[in-house]
């Protein structure tokens, strides 16, 4: 039997109902790197047919095959997981050498990260020179990790899979923040990357600012901040360095509730 129905069978005794299913299809096909391919043909084609291209010639061959290489390779490993079904419990993780099943508590964090990713351009030829360009741009990344590994990312389809991630953090966060709160209100103290968490306090790297004088805790662009009642910024961390930022933020909308009251 092929791994995908024994995953199914598995899902219906462990997982649940099946809520939804989120498809990934990757923007960049194998379009680009068939393009820079057949431009290093061409531009192998006049530097052995136009000597005096001589060394420029071969240099945008060379260029040319590295750019399909990387774009081939981009879009082989995009394409290591295909879809995830939603299921009350979990998850199921669709790839092309099988399935996995994924239950909520096995998901140890979520982890935004930005990366910098090369996105290819327009495709020009000019005078016996063939112009491939490209541009560089940060994305946001959602790591998942089960035990201590990465089993899954949501890349440059953040928004497209908005409803995805949002159940991330909602069935996520639902386990984190009580076990959370039970372990700091019995005088623990978690630390969650540069942050700890205690009862009485909020830690950012050397800062210690207590619950009582924070009004907001807030994620604005890359970074998490944490604002005082006379509207002044007391700390900031950068969020790719946070590992579930979500179950943070939650945390400190209680706490700073708990302590106003």
């Amino acid at each position: 039997m092929p791994d995908t129905y024994r995953a199914l069978d598995r899902t219906e005794a462990s997982l649940g109902r099946q809520v939804s299913t989120h498809s990934r299809l990757p923007r960049v096909g194998p379009l680009p790197a068939l393009l820079c391919t057949l431009a290093a043909a061409l531009l192998w084609w006049k530097a052995s047919s136009h000597p005096r291209l001589g060394l420029a010639a071969w240099l945008m061959t060379a260029l040319a095959v590295a750019a399909g290489v990387g774009l081939a390779f981009d879009v082989a490993r995009r394409r290591l997981w295909s879809a995830v079904s939603v299921f009350e419990h979990g998850l199921l993780l669709h790839r092309a050498t099988g399935a996995r099943v994924l239950a909520w508590s096995e998901i140890d964090s979520l982890q935004l990260r930005r990366e910098k990713r090369l996105r290819p351009g327009a495709l020009g030829v000019l005078p016996g020179l063939v112009v491939l360009s490209a541009e560089t741009e940060w994305q946001w990344v959602c790591r998942v990790r089960a035990g201590g590994r990465v089993v899954f990312e949501l890349g440059e389809q953040l928004a497209e899979s908005s409803a995805l991630l949002e159940t991330l953090k909602r069935e996520t966060a639902s386990l984190a923040v009580p076990r959370i709160y039970e372990e700091i209100r019995d005088g623990g103290r978690v630390v969650l990357g540069p942050l700890a968490i205690t009862e009485a306090h909020l830690e950012v790297g050397s800062v210690l600012v207590p619950w009582v004088e924070i009004a907001e805790v807030f994620v604005a662009g890359a970074s998490l901040r944490v604002r005082d009642h006379d509207d002044v910024e007391r700390a900031r961390a950068l969020v790719e360095d946070i590992p579930n930022v979500h179950v943070v933020l939650a945390l400190a909308e209680e706490l700073t509730l708990q302590h106003r009251a």
